[in-house]
């Protein structure tokens, strides 16, 4: 079974809301990294947002409407997340607050969270 969080809040908030979900793997998901342990994030702010994995030197550009999994090397990700505008397609120039999260995975799971601009 997969495991759908969708994080909405603002900078002192934060709602987390757990939906079973019978596969979040749907088209246009691209598969950035392999693993057993994975992280699929849905970008729904439509704005551009970076993700920075903390534990290991990775970060992601996501354009809007973005789904991407992520094989992760632990049982937790600490994942720093930006929005940002896109001047080209290799730099997106970031605003706003950075919004750090600790996400736990269960290994051969796909754990998928939607970021909404609530989230921010």
């Amino acid at each position: 079974m997969h495991t759908l969080f969708l994080l909405m809040g603002s900078l002192t908030t934060f709602w987390m809301s757990v939906i079973a979900c019978a596969d979040p793997t749907g088209p246009g998901c691209e598969v950035v990294t392999a693993g057993d342990t994975r992280l699929q994030i849905t970008n729904a702010t439509g704005n551009g947002l970076t993700v920075s994995f903390d534990d290991f030197p990775f970060q992601a550009l996501m354009r809007s409407g973005a789904c991407e999994i992520f094989g992760v090397p632990s049982l937790t990700a600490n994942i720093s997340i930006t929005q940002c505008t896109f001047v080209s397609d290799d730099n997106c120039q970031e605003f706003g607050a950075s919004i750090a999260r600790s996400i736990a995975l269960t290994r051969g799971e796909i754990t998928a969270l939607v970021i909404d601009v609530n989230f921010f």
